[in-house]
């Protein structure tokens, strides 16, 4: 008798009550919502953070391009002189050539012909150059993958 007398106490003890179910599904909710809330919280913290970042990124974007169109005419002005420059130069480089044929032969006419033929290699090193600066236009590397990829 003493068993049964235990038993059912026993039951009662390890079967939770309604009551206790209701606590814990209160307090799982509670966790849940407290999670939820917390998460929410944290995603719009990131979310003004990013703002931030991006308005910040954007303002230095326009100040920095402020500046570089600030430094537009300094820029023209600096390639009009480096222009100048190499015209001075390959016109130095022209006459060096023919006072050096004048020299070595002692005929003027000499000198201007090496002057024209100094001329005429300039220019045709400027068409090749031309030439191979219109092949980088073409796109010659994506048209072989566009061939490539469809045959």
């Amino acid at each position: 008798m003493d068993i049964k007398r235990q038993s059912p106490s026993n039951q009662e003890s390890t079967s939770p009550s309604l009551h206790d179910i209701d606590e814990r599904k209160d307090s799982r909710k509670n966790n849940q919502d407290d999670l939820l809330a917390d998460g929410i919280e944290e995603a719009i913290k990131k979310i003004i953070a990013s703002f931030k970042l991006s308005n910040t990124v954007i303002s230095l974007a326009i100040a920095e391009v402020t500046i570089a169109f600030k430094s537009i005419p300094k820029f023209v002005a600096l390639w009009v002189l480096i222009i100048q420059m190499t015209l001075i130069f390959w016109l130095s480089i022209i006459i060096l050539c023919a006072w050096f044929a004048y020299v070595l032969s002692g005929s003027i006419l000499v000198g201007l012909i090496t002057a024209f033929f100094v001329q005429i290699l300039g220019l045709f090193f400027c068409l090749h150059a031309k030439k191979r600066i219109l092949l980088i236009f073409k796109l010659p590397k994506t048209l072989g993958v566009i061939n490539e990829a469809f045959k």
